[in-house]
């Protein structure tokens, strides 16, 4: 009676038994199969990738070897001419320890050529006027939600379509610390709601020589055309907010005076041919005229010499409406390092006839730092007056005039002799009690 009792508990046990292995089975075959399809999988995606990343490197071969041979138009080129623009090429143009401008490097064949649709401005990202005032801060214009979108050096690109022309935005400046923080916050804010593509520099004077605009504009000029090879530049002063957003920052057939009215001139602007504060011109432009004059060291003059050779160029400089290019002027001390420009009435007179040779061709100075600072791009140069002067063999200038120190020069006097026509022009200006300083064109005086 026992042993049927027995054998019914055994085939139980060797049921159960069978069914536990055979559920654990399937799991590890299931198991084994995921696995082995992941790493299917896994594998062909790598192949995919590499895939990729050939065809990538073979683009990029071909491109560069492009650009080698648009660079090196010789045959005969040695091993270091071919090793130095290898260099050049990788830095996108731009070569720290010169001074030269290269328009012939080819700078958009590394640019992304992606198939978007133009950029058109929202007019509903348009304010109108603005309620700044003079004692605007920069906490009072800082948005963070703007400032998250800037590249490092300053620079912005649309996401979603593709800008008609590149802005480079120029400031020369010193000492405007204040001011220098408030005008990029506020072009950031305006140009990326103007859909925009740009890039801010920032270029500065180093001590211990006068204040020269139109070469900083320069040096601004030759460093963002090597860097981001843009194609319409505005010079921009560093205490002019524009007031109404209807002020496009772009370029045109003729250079472009943005900055029609402003609190500066309570009774419009100062004369007809002005064009001081804000101007933009396209690279063809720009280096149409030869860019501005590097002689005006201080105060006052480099503006009307830029009318001049707009004008010699056989173009014209148009003008945005009144109630449209308004800006305000911040506010600041009087700047005894920037004194009034004792040489601009004799430089003027002879504008038209140095243009060719006064300019982006013939720029004296040493570029002593660059950074890519977060909201622009930092430039500080350094020169010396009386090297700048000496590139022009029929000028002759006083060096008592050419001091060290200008944070100590005051002026007790104004210019104020004119004796003879241009070519026999004598300026004298009364640089304190005793001493007076003269200027020489052509050797006589």
């Amino acid at each position: 009676m026992n042993f049927p009792k027995f054998y019914r508990r055994l085939i139980s046990v060797i049921f159960i038994t069978t069914v536990i292995t055979l559920t654990f089975l399937g799991l590890v075959e299931r198991s084994i199969l995921s696995a082995a399809s992941e790493q299917y999988k896994r594998a062909k995606s790598a192949s995919r990738e590499r895939t990729h990343i050939y065809k990538c490197n073979e683009g990029f071969k071909a491109d560069l070897h492009k650009n080698k041979e648009l660079v090196h138009q010789s045959e005969s080129a040695t091993a270091e001419n071919v090793l130095a623009s290898e260099r050049t090429n990788m830095t996108f143009g731009f070569d720290l320890n010169s001074n030269t401008l290269d328009v012939s490097t080819p700078l958009n064949s590394l640019n992304d050529k992606h198939k978007l649709p133009k950029c058109r401005i929202d007019a509903r990202n348009l304010r109108g006027r603005s309620t700044l005032r003079p004692s605007v801060t920069a906490s009072d214009v800082r948005l963070e939600n703007v400032i998250r979108r800037v590249k490092h050096g300053g620079v912005y690109r649309p996401k979603n379509c593709t800008s008609k022309e590149s802005i480079a935005v120029i400031i020369p400046y010193r000492d405007r610390e204040t001011h220098l923080e408030i005008i990029v916050n506020v072009l950031h804010d305006l140009l990326q709601r103007q859909n925009k593509h740009y890039g801010i520099y920032v270029v500065e004077m180093d001590y211990p020589v006068q204040f020269n605009r139109g070469l900083l504009a320069n040096a601004g000029f030759q460093t963002a055309h090597s860097i981001g090879n843009y194609s319409c530049y505005i010079i921009h002063d560093v205490d002019l907010i524009p007031v109404n957003d209807y002020n496009l920052y772009e370029c045109g057939s003729n250079p472009i005076h943005m900055s029609a009215q402003s609190s500066r001139w309570k009774s419009g602007l100062p004369y007809q041919d002005y064009v001081g504060g804000v101007v933009a011109l396209s690279a063809e432009q720009y280096m149409t005229i030869n860019g501005f004059s590097n002689l005006y060291f201080g105060w006052g003059g480099e503006d009307d010499d830029l009318c001049k050779r707009i004008v010699k160029a056989g173009m014209m400089v148009d003008r945005k409406p009144d109630h449209i290019g308004v800006y305000m002027a911040m506010p600041h001390k009087d700047d005894s390092a920037n004194p009034p420009n004792p040489y601009r009435d004799m430089l003027l007179s002879q504008a038209e006839y140095r243009m060719t040779r006064d300019g982006l061709n013939s720029m004296s100075y040493h570029r002593t730092s660059l950074e890519f600072r977060p909201l622009y791009t930092w430039i500080l140069i350094r020169c010396v007056e009386n090297e700048v002067f000496e590139s022009y063999s029929n000028m002759k200038v006083n060096p008592q005039m050419l001091v060290k120190d200008r944070k100590t020069l005051k002026l007790n006097g104004k210019a104020n002799v004119v004796l003879y026509k241009y070519n026999k022009r004598v300026l004298k200006l009364n640089q304190n009690k005793t001493n007076s300083a003269s200027v020489t064109l052509n050797g006589e005086q």
